[in-house]
């Protein structure tokens, strides 16, 4: 019996806690459909043997990459890849063009910038 109410229990918190994301997620990716699918292709062109700086978001989408940091990063990489929906805020632009970095992709959620060499 004991067994019986814990499993439950544990079911009853677990889908509430789960609930919404489990209804939110599919309809986020249907309503953005076009703009994750083109966000895809922008980040399949970057080349997999160059290093990367990415947002949060980014980086499992990015693990084919031969070094990968997560943004922020005191590394300086061949790319950076910022989430056009938050490019904004904080000191985003500012370390883009202290580092030398040039926009060189852009679609869906993504921009891609890439380092100029001196």
């Amino acid at each position: 019996m004991i067994c019986v109410t814990a499993l439950v229990a544990s079911l009853s918190l677990s889908l509430s806690a789960t609930g919404r994301n489990f209804i939110h997620f599919p309809r986020y990716y249907y309503e953005n459909r076009q703009a994750i699918e083109e966000t895809e292709l922008v980040l399949e062109r970057i080349p997999r043997d160059r290093s990367v700086t990415a947002e949060t978001f980014f980086v499992p989408h990015l693990y084919r990459v031969k070094t990968l940091y997560m943004y922020p990063s005191e590394n300086i990489t061949s790319y950076m890849v910022m989430d056009k929906r938050h490019i904004d805020e904080g000191d985003r632009r500012s370390i883009l063009a202290e580092r030398n970095y040039r926009l060189a992709d852009r679609g869906g959620f993504v921009l891609v910038y890439e380092r100029e060499e001196n």
